[in-house]
């Protein structure tokens, strides 16, 4: 778990100046640098969900293709389908 890191950045520094540069640093990181070499270190955080569990995307997906199956025998039989 990442801890969120705030930073505020004064007025003076966005207003009237265009000498400024936006490098990715990392994955949640980024670098805003102008041209005297005075660097800004941003982290971006946002509200990531947990990770799906794929043994469990898996086994529901083979349980809701057999269901159908199962759905679909049963239905064929119901007709007079012979199987």
């Amino acid at each position: 778990m990442k801890r969120k890191i705030e930073l505020i950045i004064p007025l003076e520094y966005w207003a009237g100046e265009s000498d400024w540069r936006l490098d990715h640093v990392g994955p949640d990181t980024v670098a805003l640098t102008n041209a005297k070499g005075m660097r800004w270190i941003l982290m971006i955080i946002g509200n990531r969900r947990p990770g799906l569990k794929w043994r469990w995307v898996i086994l529901l997906l083979v349980w809701s293709i057999g269901m159908t199956i199962v759905a679909i025998v049963v239905m064929a039989l119901a007709m007079g389908v012979r199987l």
